[in-house]
């Protein structure tokens, strides 16, 4: 249950069954065990207690789906080796579960993602991988020139914006190393992760895990009461935006505001990166993470390299702006936090925003769930390479460690089998999707 995640996965079927049953568990029982000190998950038709696991490698994704049968999400984030482990959580065998509306098209989407991992389409591509590496780093290296060989304002401007991009696509970079799309030793990718997340952007690898993972399982899903914060993460932006009518039942009542976030939302995400760089700091040195959140209490994977990364970043970017006059820092700092922030929030936002909600309580299951919650962006070139692959968003998340640049032809198979199976596949444009997520902060506060 993640000691072993990696490259691949692989389905449920043939993967080996604990020798003794211990006894039959019901769904009705099995629902009974859905919090964090009691977690039961179902998986092939196998029970297990995953109760309290805090140092679970990828977070605490593992109790999303306490009380739930977990076999896609399970397949879609472990390799082989994690099957290995967990003999060890075994409770017993569920029984009496119904196959659902959507059985038929889960069993293929299954069949789908063996077809690809026998076609290669789960292995990374060395050439590519380090194509995207060098040509990110590039950003920062025409900053550092930019700003060591010119003392001129608009020059410094540009440094500003081009450090911008250079955080917004190692927002991408560490995205691929932390969804182990690009080594199959977990390890590895970990550590160029925390080399792109914790010294180049400033952001926590735990930190970024703990949340990502489980906005991954459970996509646009609201929590079970208020406060419990066990719901998809990246929709739970109250005070500030209420993403749907659950959500501004919470708002206080001076939040005047929330009348206007469709206008807000854009200049918001200038806010995003820091908001981001305060919460991984908070993370990784055990502060109150605010938002009635508090602190975390788990272990590093990394154990000191999260501490040491992040300072490492506050380092190298205190020593760019001791280069330049006061003016020039501030407005530099201005700018390419503020712009980093926007250009990675309007890629990420227009994934989920402004699609499907789900209550906690009754999510579809995991196919129809990741696609109905997901929004994919036309490729026409930039795209691509603007927002990092996730413009096949719908593909990212039913194969978190397929490589991005494998995402367009699994594109076309997924298209297809969602037209066989009438589930809705929605794709728009860059901007006409900005304009929805826009027009669905409108509709909430109507």
């Amino acid at each position: 249950m993640g000691k072993g995640a990696g490259i691949g996965g692989r389905a449920a079927v043939g993967a080996p069954k604990p020798k003794v049953p211990k006894r039959d568990v019901s769904p009705v029982e099995l629902a009974q065990h859905n919090k964090k000190d009691d977690a039961w998950i179902s998986w092939a038709g196998r029970v297990y207690d995953v109760s309290n696991w805090r140092d679970h490698p990828g977070g605490d994704v593992i109790f999303s789906h306490a009380g739930r049968d977990a076999t896609d999400v399970f397949a879609a984030f472990h390799s082989r080796s994690a099957y290995d482990l967990m003999d060890d959580f075994y409770v017993g065998d569920l029984k009496g579960a119904e196959e659902g509306k959507y059985a038929a098209f889960e069993k293929e989407l299954r069949t789908l993602k063996g077809q690809m991992q026998r076609e290669g389409l789960f292995n990374a591509s060395r050439l590519y991988t380090l194509y995207k590496f060098s040509s990110t780093v590039a950003f920062a290296a025409l900053s550092v020139w930019l700003v060591l060989n010119y003392e001129c304002f608009a020059v410094h401007m540009v440094a500003a914006v081009s450090l911008a991009f250079f955080f917004q696509q190692c927002g991408w970079l560490a995205h691929d190393y932390l969804h182990h799309q690009v080594f199959h030793w977990r390890f590895a990718n970990d550590l160029v992760g925390c080399l792109v997340g914790n010294v180049f952007q400033g952001f926590s690898v735990s930190w970024w895990k703990n949340k990502h993972n489980t906005h991954h399982s459970i996509p646009n899903l609201h929590e079970s009461t208020d406060g419990a914060h066990d719901g998809d993460p990246d929709i739970d932006t109250m005070p500030l935006l209420a993403w749907s009518k659950y959500f501004l039942k919470q708002a206080p009542p001076n939040a005047w505001y929330l009348k206007y976030q469709s206008v807000l939302f854009l200049p918001l995400l200038c806010f995003a990166r820091l908001a981001w760089m305060q919460q991984s700091f908070s993370f990784v040195f055990r502060m109150d993470m605010g938002w009635g959140k508090g602190a975390f209490d788990g272990k590093f994977s990394l154990g000191l390299l999260e501490h040491a990364g992040l300072l490492l970043h506050y380092t190298w970017y205190a020593a760019l702006l001791l280069c330049m006059p006061l003016t020039h820092a501030l407005a530099f700092t201005a700018v390419s936090e503020a712009m980093g922030g926007l250009l990675i929030g309007i890629a990420f936002g227009v994934g989920h925003n402004g699609m499907a909600l789900y209550d906690h309580a009754n999510p579809p299951p995991f196919g129809v769930l990741q696609i109905s919650t997901t929004r994919n962006v036309h490729d026409n070139g930039f795209t691509g390479w603007f927002m990092g692959g996730l413009h096949y968003q719908i593909e990212h998340h039913l194969f978190p460690t397929m490589p991005r640049n494998n995402l367009a032809e699994a594109a076309v198979r997924v298209k297809a089998l969602c037209k066989k199976h009438d589930v809705p596949y929605h794709a728009t444009g860059l901007i006409e999707g900005n304009i929805e997520v826009m027009k669905a902060l409108d509709d909430v506060v109507e």
